[in-house]
């Protein structure tokens, strides 16, 4: 995020689940001295008796709305050293929360989302999967079963690339959000082409890939960020998931689209899958590939 523009919005409903993130994104904020805006959206509520009461709904929604806003007015004491902003709009939360995120140029939306429930079950929360879809602030995923540390910083961040300049470019745009002296894991997981497939059998090939992904992404190096290119098989989100789990990985930085043409959705479609899977936060970039 450019200097000029830190602006965040934090997404809340007033669930203890949401508020998982709060320590979090004020942490985030303190670190990038960056200016919060908290959104609490309240849908409206209609008379059941209209032509008895034609003004209810109304005095009913002016007092959600009252609500809404002594509920983020009481969150204060949480984000002390912050500038922030209150928002209480009504309609659709996920269709707000985007609005909002546009109208006030936040540069990053935060929210809780669940992860794994269940019997090894995946969910993504219905509005957080709006939110990543259309909006163009990156979008940070938070799970509350594996909150960063209250800083707001990451230790060990997994940033899948696929040949691609949108997905290097997350290294640089990732760099704010981690700890000094933070482990990156640039991982490049084959089975997408043809390409891929000769990377991987061909020992040379690999060694060679590393080594240029070394030199291009060198100058991070320069900002205190342990670089460590792997190349694996297999399916792409899978394989991020699965890396991520086993080798501690506490965030994971990916861009919402990847190759451009007829492939420009394939990295799109695996970042709302691994968003889906992760047990870790995710965090996603907007790009536009060009044609």
């Amino acid at each position: 995020m450019h200097l000029d523009e830190r602006k965040i919005l934090l997404a809340l409903d007033g669930s203890e689940f949401s508020e998982t993130a709060i320590d979090t994104t004020a942490g985030l904020a303190r670190r990038l001295n960056a200016e919060l805006h908290l959104v609490r959206v309240t849908s409206p509520l209609l008379s059941t008796a209209p032509e008895l009461f034609p003004n209810l709904g109304q005095e009913f929604t002016n007092q959600a709305q009252d609500g809404a806003r002594e509920y983020l007015q009481g969150l204060a004491g949480r984000f002390a050293g912050v500038t922030t902003r209150l928002h209480t709009p009504l309609g659709n939360p996920k269709e707000v929360i985007s609005q909002v995120a546009v109208e006030e140029a936040c540069r990053l939306v935060v929210m809780a989302s669940h992860g794994r429930t269940g019997v090894a079950r995946w969910l993504l929360g219905s509005t957080a999967e709006f939110v990543l879809r259309h909006v163009e602030s990156a979008v940070l995923l938070l799970r509350p079963s594996a909150m960063p540390s209250p800083n707001g910083d990451f230790h060990h961040v997994l940033v899948p690339v696929d040949g691609s300049a949108h997905s290097r470019e997350v290294l640089a745009k990732v760099a704010p959000f981690l700890a000094e002296g933070a482990k990156v894991s640039v991982l490049r997981a084959t089975g997408l082409t043809a390409r891929d497939y000769t990377l991987l059998n061909n020992p040379q090939e690999v060694t060679s890939y590393v080594a240029h992904l070394k030199e291009q992404l060198g100058h991070l190096e320069g900002h205190g960020l342990n670089l460590e290119p792997q190349v694996i098989d297999g399916e792409a989100a899978d394989s991020i998931v699965h890396f991520a789990e086993q080798n501690g990985c506490d965030l994971i930085a990916m861009s919402t689209h990847g190759r451009t043409g007829f492939r420009r959705f394939i990295l799109g479609s695996t970042t709302e899958k691994v968003a889906r899977q992760a047990a870790c936060p995710v965090l996603a970039f907007p790009t536009h590939p060009v044609e």
